[in-house]
């Protein structure tokens, strides 16, 4: 796709590369991905907990980040990032981020089950990043507290 456009720098093509390792990353489901992406480096729980907040931050470094990367390649990445939140919350479907489904229709299958279990894995990571922490939530209770007394 990237490699064979003419209009594309290299360097245009490794932002590119970059975007969709990220995005591809929010999409590893850790349990299941040592018998689907074999051929890859491993990826921890970590990993992609930063693939999300690189993708979806609203400011701070990783936003930043990925803004000045977006620009390299004319995305705007806050639209990017606001699109990511959406298909996150469940607002908008998750694209598949293989280049071609399988036309065998039980391959396809089970690439599209695959898919959808790496897409529900994602989102409860999303929601599990976005819980207030409890000593945030505990202030919130005692401040509460305090106006109701």
């Amino acid at each position: 796709m990237l490699d064979r456009d003419p209009l594309w720098t290299p360097e245009q093509r490794l932002i590119a590369a970059i975007l969709i390792g990220a995005y591809r990353d929010v999409l590893t489901d850790i349990e299941s991905r040592s018998e689907s992406w074999a051929d890859s480096a491993p990826v921890q729980q970590n990993d992609v907990d930063r693939a999300i907040r690189f993708l979806t931050d609203r400011s701070g470094p990783a936003a930043r980040l990925r803004n000045h990367y977006c620009d390299l390649v004319g995305i705007d990445g806050d639209v990017l990032a606001e699109r990511m939140r959406r298909m996150l919350d469940g607002d908008l479907p998750m694209p598949h981020i293989a280049y071609e489904v399988p036309s065998n229709p039980e391959s396809r299958k089970r690439a599209l089950a695959r898919h959808a279990e790496r897409v529900a894995y994602a989102r409860a990571r999303w929601f599990h990043l976005n819980q207030p922490t409890s000593t945030s939530r505990a202030r919130s209770v005692r401040s509460t507290a305090t106006v109701i007394l």
